[in-house]
């Protein structure tokens, strides 16, 4: 079954950018934790990946697209390796840190991008 013009990544991606929000308020409120990158909060950067690749959906850019999911895979790569390492705290949602749900997220886009463009070819 071929599926032309659905975006099954859109609904990770929403999922992403909602959860990301979350600590994003909460650091506008107090600045009190996270991983820094360039001066900024790491779920900054993750938030950014994620609307990055729902405005990719919107304008077809696959530009827009690499940019967000390279992004996010990095980030998502290196803060889930720092937790698990020891050696910096993150975010959790029900005591997993929200590192390793980005990754598995952002796992979960790339398949379906994937999957969709082998479909349209």
């Amino acid at each position: 079954m071929k599926f032309k013009n659905a975006h099954f990544e859109f609904i990770p991606a929403s999922l992403g950018a909602i959860i990301f929000l979350i600590p994003t308020f909460k650091h506008i409120l107090s600045s009190n934790f996270d991983i820094n990158l360039l001066n900024l909060p790491g779920y900054y950067l993750m938030l950014l990946a994620y609307v990055l690749i729902l405005v990719s959906m919107f304008l077809k850019k696959s530009l827009i697209f690499g940019l967000g999911g390279i992004l996010g895979l990095f980030l998502a790569a290196r803060s889930s390796y720092d937790v698990w390492a020891g050696n910096k705290i993150c975010p959790v949602s029900d005591s997993i840190p929200l590192s390793y749900v980005s990754l598995l997220l952002l796992a979960v886009i790339l398949i379906l991008k994937i999957i969709k463009n082998r479909q349209s070819n």
